[in-house]
């Protein structure tokens, strides 16, 4: 997902040496954001130096485009996907950072229908290009 999202370019928020910041074609949250290492690791403990120092910034790109976007603090979830603690290999973990913002627009909240909630189905109104436009036109300093 990470190789096509790069290949692709129009979803890119970050684009590191070692990770890269996207709005997922999947997303079902208007301003959805995942942020993950180019390479497979299954932690943040996992990362070295650099990788650690990327990932900090791929961080502060997204959390700055978004108060940026509408000119206020943009608040989300953040939920940091990592591999089980349970001493056994998990070779299918790919550490990564999802972001659930809850507004669609400014002061309107994304409120999840009851199929949402009881399917598990969510049902997206926007278009993950569009939002991801809208993030990427939003400048942003990082010194």
């Amino acid at each position: 997902m990470i190789e096509a999202e790069l290949e692709a370019q129009s979803r890119v928020l970050y684009a590191g040496p070692e990770t890269t910041a996207f709005v997922p074609i999947c997303a079902r949250y208007p301003y959805e954001v995942w942020i993950a290492p180019r390479r497979a690791v299954a932690s943040v403990a996992d990362l070295d130096d650099a990788g650690r120092k990327d990932f900090a910034r791929a961080l502060k790109t997204v959390l700055l485009k978004y108060d940026g976007l509408w000119q206020r603090p943009f608040p989300y979830i953040m939920v940091f996907h990592q591999a089980p603690t349970d001493g056994e290999p998990h070779p299918e973990a790919h550490l990564h950072v999802e972001f659930y913002p809850p507004y669609r627009m400014p002061n309107r909240l994304k409120f999840l229908a009851g199929s949402e909630i009881g399917a598990g189905v969510f049902t997206a109104d926007t278009d993950p290009d569009r939002t991801a436009g809208e993030l990427q036109h939003v400048e942003v300093s990082l010194d």
